[in-house]
């Protein structure tokens, strides 16, 4: 079996010596810059890693040998999952290794936030110092709204309750509309923490933001995609929201012409919520664990779309 990582995946010594077990493993330390490239380097592998790749369906068609690919985050918005099921090739991706750094880094967002860090940092250092111009909010026994509760929501939504007493409202797909306002409405903090697809896509849009509580902060360290940025603008702009902070946004590398990064009432960070070092070593042990799963029969982590076709895909 060949293994080929196409793109940037920095692995582990014993990790990478668990796929080399599997069959013939080759990497690449690059984003590679076009179709022909990425055909190129996946050459006749059956199964393909990678953690920045757009795999669409044109794509996914002109990769007539592969059988598995890994995509090494826990969002797999990257890839056309139907056009990948159509072709019989199965996707997994890396759940749950991110958990405890993306929570933590939620919380770190919400107290910034509250207590207007970014912006008295950037006074301090422009030569400003007035202490009195902050005034901040506390997150003991607020609400916190967790749409998204999954394996991160839930790890949030623990760290909340147990250090600051909170009161935790939550809300998934398959719930109502009704519920989504009720949520909003109520909630002193707001965090995303969804998979974005077609049913998730802006889902905090103008009509929607219309019912978020006067004063209340909004974090998002998920997907860009999930907010309508000109409706979150609008309603920073009018100070419904009390103020944002963003790990991600629709487009990244980041468009500095966004207007949210003109309002003083937004901390925006460069998708680094994720970025630990005990991530990195779970995120790599993974990724072994998912082709070696591959190479056994038993292939693991794949995506909630495929998991009952699994089997049939594997023939």
């Amino acid at each position: 079996m060949k293994i080929t990582s196409i793109d940037h995946v920095p692995l582990y010594q014993p990790d990478k010596e668990k796929i080399v077990s599997c069959g013939e493993f080759s990497e690449y330390g690059d984003t590679p810059d076009t179709k022909e490239e990425i055909l190129q380097r996946a050459g006749d592998a059956e199964v393909i890693i990678s953690s920045s790749v757009q795999f669409d369906r044109d794509l996914l068609l002109s990769l007539s040998n592969v059988k598995l690919i890994c995509i090494t985050s826990a969002g797999y918005d990257r890839i056309d999952v139907q056009a990948a099921t159509d072709y019989g090739i199965l996707v997994a991706h890396c759940p749950g290794h991110n958990m405890n750094a993306v929570a933590e880094y939620t919380i770190g967002l919400m107290i910034a936030a509250s207590r207007l860090m970014f912006r008295s940092a950037t006074d301090v250092r422009a030569g400003r110092y007035d202490q009195y111009q902050y005034l901040g909010k506390e997150l003991c026994g607020k609400t916190l709204g967790v749409i998204g509760y999954g394996t991160i929501g839930k790890k949030l939504a623990e760290m909340a309750q147990r250090a600051f007493d909170m009161r935790i409202l939550t809300y998934d797909i398959g719930n109502t509309q009704e519920e989504l306002y009720m949520l909003l409405e109520q909630s002193d903090y707001i965090t995303l923490h969804l998979a974005l697809n077609s049913e998730t896509r802006g889902i905090l849009n103008s009509e929607t933001l219309k019912h978020v509580k006067d004063g209340s902060i909004l974090i998002n360290a998920a997907r860009g995609g999930l907010v309508d940025e000109q409706a979150l603008y609008e309603v920073l702009k009018e100070g419904r929201l009390f103020a944002a902070a963003l790990d991600v946004t629709e487009n990244e590398p980041f468009d500095l012409d966004n207007p949210l990064f003109s309002l003083k009432n937004v901390i925006i960070t460069p998708h680094t919520a994720w970025n630990t070092s005990e991530t990195k070593i779970r995120w790599s042990a993974q990724i072994a664990e998912i082709v070696q799963g591959y190479s056994t029969g038993s292939p693991t982590y794949i995506v909630r779309e495929q998991q009952k076709l699994q089997k049939s895909l594997l023939v």
